[in-house]
């Protein structure tokens, strides 16, 4: 129909986001309650040991979910 990306095409996830929420707040509060209530993993705890100890100054995600920077206030790093 010509609306939809190619199969593996980079904005391809981008994309179907936007067609099925057009509204950016409406999108933005649709992810968001895929994590509400969620607690971050081991694996959230794990990293922020390693960052304690410095073994890297930065991490690049593309979750949506904000563990990330969430585990590291829990962990105070």
């Amino acid at each position: 129909q010509g609306n939809y990306p190619a199969a593996g095409a980079q904005e391809e996830y981008s994309r179907y986001a936007e067609l099925a929420h057009p509204i950016p707040s409406d999108r933005a509060a649709y992810f968001r309650g895929l994590t509400a209530g969620v607690e971050p993993g081991p694996g959230y705890r794990l990293l922020c040991l390693l960052a304690r100890e410095r073994l890297f100054r930065a991490v690049w995600t593309t979750n949506f979910d904000n563990l990330t920077p969430r585990s590291a206030a829990i962990a105070s790093v």
